[in-house]
């Protein structure tokens, strides 16, 4: 089973369900989302149904399931508070950290990732303007790589900031 079985075994049946429907992932009417008593068929249902997308789309939902689950764990669950507090998201009446991780937006979990990794954050529009070996020197994740898809000054950047990253042994985050 994938890696994070664990983190969706543990997360809030409505949370789950809410999730995989913002990322178009169709269920059929009755599906179970709960886990009590059936937490690996529920991720053999779930992969299924991941199983029936396009090969893309599948990888980025694992991957993020993947990340989400990383985050899981008692560090991340206190960078989660501190985060959340920081950007003024009220954390009460939710139903640990997986209904907290899922409930959240990419950009929040970037700063989840920063505040744990020590990293810097960057929008990939800021790239032809940013002192690139400087924020090679930690990790860094790009957000909105997306927006430079016509940009090539930015793309180079981007490109020139991956190696540099790369060399000082730190971490690339890209998010669009």
């Amino acid at each position: 089973m994938a890696s994070f079985s664990g983190f969706i075994r543990k997360s809030p049946p409505d949370r789950l369900k809410s999730y995989f429907a913002a990322k178009q992932v169709v269920a059929p009417d009755g599906f179970d989302w709960t886990s009590e008593g059936r937490g690996t068929a529920l991720v053999r249902s779930i992969e299924d149904l991941l199983d029936d997308l396009p090969a893309r789309q599948q990888d980025v939902i694992k991957a993020e399931l993947d990340h989400l689950a990383s985050l899981a764990d008692n560090d991340g669950l206190v960078s989660l508070e501190q985060v959340c507090a920081g950007v003024g998201i009220d954390l009460d009446g939710l139903e640990g950290v997986q209904d907290m991780l899922l409930s959240l937006g990419k950009t929040h979990l970037v700063h989840v990732w920063a505040n744990l990794s020590g990293g810097h954050i960057i929008d990939a529009t800021e790239l032809m303007d940013a002192d690139i070996p400087s924020l090679a020197a930690a990790s860094v994740a790009v957000e909105n790589v997306h927006l430079i898809a016509q940009v090539p000054e930015a793309q180079d950047a981007l490109f020139h900031l991956h190696n540099l990253v790369l060399a000082e042994g730190n971490t690339l985050l890209l998010t669009g």
